[in-house]
């Protein structure tokens, strides 16, 4: 069975998304693609890693992410510290986690308990990773990947524990409120 992110959202099994574009002065031009069309990461890694760029995202996060609980996409450990450090300066309670990261388990335990409002990742939560608290996703990592693109937007489309489906939710309280 197949069934889109759109799909998904319009029957009821995951929440609605609202987006914002936020362009920046970085020049994706020079960074080479793999044969399967996405961008080389070290490159990749090395023209969005800036702290100019970095700035921008934490400003652009404050004014319309209102402090909610978020999760970042970074395109390499380096960029999702930098990242963190970014927010961190900015008064943020931020931290990051990736692969070989052994404090990763308490990272997200914490970023699970609020404890921690934006977790900068690395290759870490695009897939798998659920928690339906989490309401903002930044993509700071660019992609040629409509694959990679939906599941990293998909962390932030998680409905509300204990609400098996959104459209039967409403339709129940629509009949209590009657």
């Amino acid at each position: 069975h197949k069934m889109s992110i759109l799909d998904a959202i319009t029957q009821g099994w995951l929440c609605d998304l609202k987006a914002y574009r936020i362009r920046t002065n970085v020049d994706l031009d020079a960074v080479r693609a793999y044969r399967d069309g996405d961008f080389v990461e070290s490159e990749l890694g090395s023209a969005v890693n800036t702290h100019l760029r970095n700035s921008r995202i934490v400003r652009n996060w404050l004014e319309l992410g209102g402090h909610r609980r978020t999760v970042v996409f970074c395109v390499t450990v380096q960029h999702a510290r930098d990242l963190a450090d970014a927010f961190k300066s900015e008064g943020v309670s931020a931290d990051c986690v990736w692969g070989e990261d052994r404090e990763r388990a308490t990272k997200l335990d914490r970023h699970k308990r609020g404890e921690i409002t934006v977790l900068t990742n690395c290759g870490v939560l695009t897939e798998g990773y659920d928690d339906w608290q989490i309401s903002c996703i930044l993509l700071a990592r660019p992609t040629k990947s409509e694959l990679l693109f939906t599941q990293m937007i998909g962390r932030g489309t998680r409905i509300e524990e204990g609400i098996g489906n959104l459209v039967e939710a409403r339709n129940q309280s629509r009949e209590i409120t009657k």
